[in-house]
């Protein structure tokens, strides 16, 4: 688990607050929460992103993705937005023309939460990986 307050310097004012704000969140006693988490890739490629988002945020990332990539950079905010833009997933599409991005995704969860999945470069997962890590030793 990670401490809430070290994911404000990744997610941002917006995403971090539609995390504070979730079902899973709000059901935490604890500084540390389950509400965010990152997937380890395979050496070199990119990670993933998880953030549980009370349902209305989610709703508004997944509507400002259907009309540009660039609408996400407000709500990612511009540290997860240029890793999100950086990864080898978004470089790819952009080399296949494709105007919009699968490399943010919003599901729903049993909760009632929203999860936002967003794909990000390998070193600033690796840098997001090890800021999670010295604030929890137990992530590694």
């Amino acid at each position: 688990m990670v401490p809430a307050t070290t994911l404000e310097l990744v997610l941002g004012g917006f995403l971090f607050t539609g995390m504070q704000l979730s079902h899973t969140r709000r059901q935490e006693d604890s500084l540390l929460t389950r509400a965010a988490y990152m997937h380890d890739p395979l050496t070199g490629t990119d990670f993933t992103l998880e953030v549980y988002q009370l349902p209305a945020f989610g709703d508004c990332v997944l509507e400002a993705g259907k009309f540009s990539v660039e609408s996400l950079r407000p709500l990612l905010g511009d540290y997860l937005f240029k890793a999100m833009m950086d990864s080898t997933y978004r470089t790819n599409e952009e080399m296949r023309g494709k105007p919009l991005t699968s490399a943010v995704v919003v599901l729903k969860d049993g909760s009632g939460d929203k999860i936002l999945r967003v794909k990000v470069n390998y070193d600033a997962g690796m840098w997001m990986w090890n800021v999670f890590s010295a604030t929890n030793p137990s992530i590694t």
